[in-house]
C-alpha cells in the first residue's frame, strides 16, 4: 500500500482496520466457494488470502500500537 494513503488519526487507522476485515472475510470466502488455487479477479485465490492477512495483521498492528500508546501515556499521567 502506498504511504501516502495510509490513516494517520485513530478513526482512520480504525476504519482501515475495519476494511481490512472485510477484505480478508471475503477472500476466505472466495477460497471456501473456489477453492484454494482457482483465479478470482486475474489473481489466486491462495495469494489474494495472503495479501489480505498480511494487510490485515498491518492495520490490527497499527490500531494495537495507538491503545498501547495511550495506555501508557495514560498511566504516566496518573488518569488510568
Amino acid at each position: 500500500m502506498d504511504a501516502k494513503y495510509l490513516p494517520t488519526t485513530t478513526e482512520g487507522k480504525l476504519v482501515h482496520l475495519i476494511e481490512e476485515c472485510g477484505e480478508t472475510i471475503q477472500a476466505a470466502t472466495k477460497v471456501l466457494r473456489f477453492g484454494l488455487h482457482n483465479s478470482w479477479d486475474m489473481k489466486r485465490n491462495d495469494s489474494r488470502l495472503v495479501e489480505e492477512i498480511e494487510d490485515l495483521c498491518y492495520a490490527s498492528e497499527a490500531v494495537i500500537d495507538i491503545i498501547k500508546a495511550k495506555d501508557k501515556a495514560g498511566r504516566t499521567s496518573g488518569t488510568g
